[in-house]
């Protein structure tokens, strides 16, 4: 039995956040996945037959179930009954880069693009995946991909310089290996002379978060499964961005100042926690997600649970910011200015939502007060309570 109440008063702010919390979430996750293609018209029986010990393999698992091949697996079995195979062998992979053994044999028809862990896969016609003693082998339309485990990460057989480990075993991937639904024409790509700075700077921004030695570098570095880094932005500079169908996966600009990665990184893991927390049962009471509220981040009408989605990200924010101040770290004084200059944001969000708290569910409210307390708890230690309301 899963304790709803006890993950969503857990994953109200990373500070106190454990990581049971997140294995338990990551792995119910990975369990809404499975039962939603398995449930598959096409799928039904047939699942079941090809990766019996499936529940088994999420048992071991920890927090790898929430992951871009899960996200994925989630998109396809949402589509069209044509791309029903598809979601079928993303499944299937999905197990496989969890250390499920066995042998599949599929047809995907036209076929498309899946996720082993942080790789891409192009698959077409029919598909056999073979998973056994440390290693996947994949064969799709007469190309054969080799796959070899050391731990729990895979290792393409001489990969290409394009897939980079940072220091705490995070991969960070570069140009065609990125995820081509996360990267927009106006995202400017890295070329590989500026690879190794890009990659620098990323695990700077970590080495922040583990400095401070508490709940942050516990909860974020369990949330980011795969960091995605591309140069400033054409329209916008730089670059913060995940998609709740790819749990984990992060796209930030590189190089950069420490502090606005790891900020990007805290962001962007409250948004996908937020959102992975939908599977457990719904924020907003019936009807009141018809409603429309003025987002004080781009001043933009909402409905409550965006305006909260918001909250929830600027509420770790500002426990980052504080957490680095506090710890009287050599960025003091540029997390004093990001609190600054968040401040009539974060302040607007919060009076927006706690004026509309009757709209929030029963299992959500003590999760959503939660945010609202932190952030104007963190406003006022820092006498940040000149801001105006925004709106």
């Amino acid at each position: 039995m899963i304790d709803v109440a006890g993950i969503l008063k857990g994953v109200a702010t990373f500070r106190d956040n454990g990581h049971a919390t997140v294995a338990q979430l990551s792995r119910a996750y990975g369990r809404a996945t499975l039962d939603r293609v398995r449930g598959l018209p096409a799928i039904a029986g047939k699942y079941e037959q090809l990766v019996c010990d499936a529940p088994a393999v999420l048992a071991r698992s920890g927090v790898e179930c929430w992951s871009p091949a899960f996200g994925r697996a989630n998109e396809l079995a949402a589509g069209s009954v044509e791309l029903h195979p598809l979601a079928f062998t993303q499944a299937v992979l999905a197990l496989a880069g969890l250390g499920w053994s066995g042998d599949a044999t599929l047809n995907v028809g036209a076929g498309g693009t899946l996720l082993l862990q942080h790789f891409q896969v192009r698959v077409n016609g029919t598909v056999v995946i073979t998973s056994r003693d440390g290693r996947i082998d994949i064969i799709s339309d007469g190309d054969v991909m080799h796959f070899e485990r050391k731990s729990k990460e895979l290792y393409l057989v001489n990969a290409p310089i394009a897939v980079q480990s940072s220091t705490f075993g995070i991969p960070i991937t570069f140009g065609y290996a990125i995820d081509p639904e996360l990267v927009r024409p106006s995202d400017i790509p890295i070329n590989e002379s500026g690879m190794a700075a890009a990659k620098q700077s990323i695990e700077a921004a970590i080495d922040l978060l583990s400095e401070l030695g508490s709940g942050a570098v516990s909860w974020v570095l369990q949330a980011v499964r795969q960091i995605s880094a591309v140069g400033a932005n054409s329209s916008h500079g730089f670059v913060g961005r995940s998609v709740s169908m790819r749990p984990g996966h992060i796209v930030t600009s590189a190089p950069h100042h420490p502090v606005l990665i790891a900020e990007t990184l805290v962001h962007e893991s409250s948004h996908q926690m937020f959102n992975l927390c939908r599977c457990l049962g719904p924020y907003v009471r019936d009807g009141g997600g018809d409603r429309m509220f003025c987002s004080a981040i781009n001043g933009r009408q909402r409905t409550i649970d965006r305006v909260a989605l918001a909250l929830h990200a600027m509420a770790n924010m500002y426990m980052l910011f504080d957490e680095i101040v506090a710890s009287e770290h050599e960025y003091s004084e540029i997390a004093r200015a990001r609190l600054r200059n968040f401040s009539q944001v974060a302040l607007s969000l919060a009076r927006t939502v706690s004026e509309e708290m009757e709209l929030f569910t029963d299992l959500s409210r003590e999760f959503i007060e939660n945010i609202v307390d932190v952030t104007l708890m963190i406003h006022g230690k820092h006498h940040l309570d000149n801001a105006e309301v925004l709106c």
